[in-house]
């Protein structure tokens, strides 16, 4: 038994936004597993969405060069 979960992190002008899925066969995982899998999606969005407040605190001021990753 087992779940994949996969995390796809995408970079816009808004910040970092993740897009979650969790793949689990029909019949062949058990609760232990959908818990774990549920909360390290929700833990992966509450990183993002401070790591995103922390940007928007760090954005350039008007008439600053802006740093390009």
């Amino acid at each position: 038994m087992s779940v994949t979960i996969i995390i796809k992190v995408i970079h816009t002008e808004k910040g970092l936004v993740l897009d979650p899925e969790i793949q689990a066969p029909a019949n062949g995982h058990c609760q232990h597993e959908m818990v774990f899998a549920t909360a390290t999606v929700a833990a992966a969005l509450d990183a993002a969405k401070d790591l995103n407040a922390k940007f928007s605190k760090l954005e350039n001021k008007p008439g600053e060069k802006k740093h390009v990753h």
